[in-house]
């Protein structure tokens, strides 16, 4: 994290070694050579932050190089790093490449947890610990957790024990105390290798951990040695999928109507535009402008969205104690979050304290603004009480309740003043636009011709050429763009760089148990319950500005917005035939794919193709 700020999860860092639950437990002589085995390679990680501050956290060396593996939120938003080795020497740190990927369940709870990152300094030699395998792990196991919890200094490295509480997807729960501080430790087993990275702490006395399997950043650990070895650079947390998406020149126009009682309602257009992205170890810096000259500076990062400094306001100045949350990840029905910031009034120069609590009311709201018609949206409600430091009484209290849809950031706002009963609504107007640079200059010729390209070479009989990461193709009984039938949710997952909505729905047919994953760009894949194996892939957009640039096709040309007589062209008569209450359902259950066509004359999509999926054929 880039400030100081109490966490939802209280990110730890220990160092663990596992001892096999079958086996007898060790004499006090065999904890002490174990400890004395591993600690030389513990490490000590200070940082300095972009936005200031200080913090610490833990790490271990499994390179006699100066590869070091610690947490990735240990140095997130990082200006600086240094490593004190435990020998007393300080050496400044290089943050080589990390991945960070959380996935929530609502009610808040952990579904899957990756928090790593590899360091580097510039030593030879080093004490090491190898890595092991995690997927021997076993419930029961004993443990020991050494690292530099705050609070106690960090002359030295203390030690804590317990035992594997759970085994569960890619992490494992543990009971050892793990205060703060300690983020990024190794954990190891009887024979001295490393078996996770512990995570979080949180519960009463810190008594429940989470521990990241080793086997998650293996890959991660085996790329950063090569120095031309690709690099993950991976930050995918529920609830970032609702941050509109951050590109220099990216375009937003909202569309404002006011209104007051007794009074004829204005109309206005609200424009902003973002000039400056900075990524920060893994968190993102970004500059909003309006023409009139007001910035906003954002943070993003893996527990929420923020406004960190606001400046060029024709009424107020505001001075931020702390960051304003905008988003607190996950976004839950029932969670909430509070800021504080003081202003004064540039006209008299008074001054005010203004305190916003926000709340989340849904996450699957559908809602309709100019732009189009969006679903699965989040609608978080903010109350806004301005008071009077002096006397202490509100001057201004208005209620704000905001949509945010995925992919866009807020579509609607409906803004209320408890007090005078004025309204302000601000509608999305255009799904927004990105203002390209300007071209460069065109290359001088070359002094000779060049040699003819090769042409495309053939593909062995019985080899699938891999799609491109831009493929925008669907193939029937295959796969849509880049994600395919039979894939790991999880490779998915990596590949988009973006953790999915998740939702239960079925197709008509499914067997219950089946979850759905949804990416902001509008691709989604059924996996069945505890299994994270892609069964189905489907595409969909519920109105004709939700549709990709450029949108997924057949070979035939049919995608998103054809018309039902494309359709049958391309394909011939379906299987089967399936009505809803506003669609009809072509599967063509051969062939592996099925379109929902609109049947509601009201409908945006009345006779047209709005949803496409592939199944396995004969699946339907």
């Amino acid at each position: 994290m880039l400030v100081r700020r109490p966490p939802r999860i209280l990110a730890i860092a220990t160092l663990v070694v596992f001892l096999t639950a079958a086996a007898p437990p060790p004499a006090r002589a065999q904890y002490e050579e174990l400890i004395a085995q591993v600690k030389p390679a513990v490490v000590l990680i200070q940082v300095t932050h972009a936005l200031g501050g200080r913090g610490h956290g833990s790490g271990f060396i499994y390179d006699p190089s100066g590869f070091i593996l610690t947490n990735h939120h240990v140095v997130e938003g990082a200006a600086q790093i240094t490593v004190r080795l435990q020998d007393g020497r300080s050496f400044p740190a290089q943050l080589v490449d990390y991945v960070r990927r959380a996935e929530y369940a609502c009610p808040p709870r952990v579904v899957r947890w990756v928090d790593a990152a590899v360091l580097k300094i510039e030593a030879t030699n080093l004490p090491t610990i190898p890595l092991g395998d995690s997927d021997t792990l076993r419930q029961g196991q004993e443990l020991l957790v050494l690292g530099y919890p705050g609070g106690v200094g960090t002359e030295e490295v203390s030690v804590t024990r317990g035992i594997v509480g759970a085994v569960r997807s890619g992490w494992f729960q543990t009971d050892a105390t793990m205060m703060p501080g300690n983020s990024g430790g190794p954990v190891i087993d009887r024979q001295g290798k490393v078996v996770g990275l512990v995570a979080f702490g949180t519960g009463q006395f810190f008594k429940i951990g989470g521990v990241v399997a080793i086997n998650e950043v293996r890959p991660l650990a085996a790329s950063a040695l090569t120095p031309d070895g690709p690099r993950m650079r991976q930050v995918a947390v529920s609830g970032r999928e609702f941050v509109a998406l951050m590109e220099v020149g990216r375009r937003k126009t909202l569309r404002q109507t006011a209104e007051a009682p007794g009074a004829r309602a204005t109309v206005s257009d609200v424009s902003t535009e973002v000039t400056q992205v900075q990524d920060v170890a893994g968190a993102v810096l970004v500059t909003i402008r309006t023409p009139q000259g007001r910035e906003t500076r954002e943070l993003l990062d893996a527990e929420g969205l923020y406004i960190i400094s606001i400046s060029g306001d024709r009424h107020w100045k505001h001075s931020l104690r702390e960051p304003w949350t905008l988003l607190a990840f996950p976004l839950c029905p029932g969670v909430g979050w509070k800021s504080q910031l003081a202003m004064q009034e540039l006209s008299d120069g008074s001054l005010r304290q203004m305190t916003i609590a926000a709340r989340v009311e849904a996450v699957d709201e559908t809602v309709t603004v100019p732009a189009g018609t969006f679903s699965g949206t989040a609608k978080i409600v903010e109350v806004y009480e301005v008071v009077d430091p002096t006397g202490r009484k509100p001057v201004i209290r208005q209620q704000e309740t905001a949509w945010w849809a995925q992919g866009l950031g807020a579509v609607k706002s409906i803004t209320v003043d408890l007090g005078t009963q004025q309204r302000w609504t601000e509608e999305l107007l255009s799904p927004g636009t990105t203002v390209a640079a300007p071209a460069a200059p065109p290359s001088p010729p070359p002094a000779s011709p060049a040699p003819p390209a090769p042409g495309p070479q053939p593909t062995p009989p019985g080899a699938a050429r891999p799609p491109a990461p831009n493929d925008r193709v669907i193939v029937p009984g295959e796969r849509v763009g880049i994600v395919r039938i039979g894939d790991p949710l999880d490779g998915v997952i990596e590949t988009l760089g973006e953790v999915p909505a998740v939702s239960g729905s079925q197709r008509p047919g499914q067997r219950s148990g089946w979850i759905r994953y949804q990416w902001r760009n509008r691709l989604y894949a059924y996996v069945e319950k505890d299994k994270r194996v892609i069964t189905e892939v489907g595409v969909w957009a519920p109105n004709p500005g939700e549709i990709g640039q450029p949108p997924f096709r057949t070979s035939s040309g049919i995608g998103l917005g054809s018309a039902e007589a494309q359709v049958v062209a391309a394909f011939g008569h379906p299987t089967k035939r399936e009505h809803g209450a506003r669609h009809v359902t072509y599967i063509y259950s051969t062939q592996g794919i099925a379109f929902f066509i609109g049947t509601d004359p009201g409908y945006t999509f009345n006779g047209q193709v709005y949803d496409i999926f592939v199944f396995p054929p004969g699946t339907y």
